[in-house]
């Protein structure tokens, strides 16, 4: 489901049935990014019936350097019950 955002935290969740184990998210940050750029871009996770304490916890990936093109991150979907919420951070750009 491709989307963009503009915010500096954005999450979305899949439904308890569909039993996700792994997680494995497509991503692309801007091509027009001015030198040294770091978007310190976090990933997180968690079960429950909503979102909350989704960023309290550890990353479970992160991307600390700029990478151009598209890339891939793959992380294991937390154990437990209950809807999987993903999210991430990044430091925002002004191009």
């Amino acid at each position: 489901m491709p989307f963009r955002w503009s915010k500096p935290a954005a999450w979305f969740w899949l439904g308890e049935e569909a039993r996700a184990s792994t997680v494995v998210l497509s991503a692309e940050l801007p091509s027009l990014i001015p030198a040294g750029y770091r978007p310190d871009l976090r990933f997180y996770a968690r079960r429950g019936d909503n979102s909350a304490g989704l960023f309290d916890g550890e990353p479970v990936a992160a991307i600390e350097d700029y990478r151009a093109g598209p890339f891939e991150v793959t992380f294991a979907a937390p154990p437990g019950s209950g809807n999987l919420w993903i999210g991430w951070t990044v430091r925002g750009v002004s191009i």
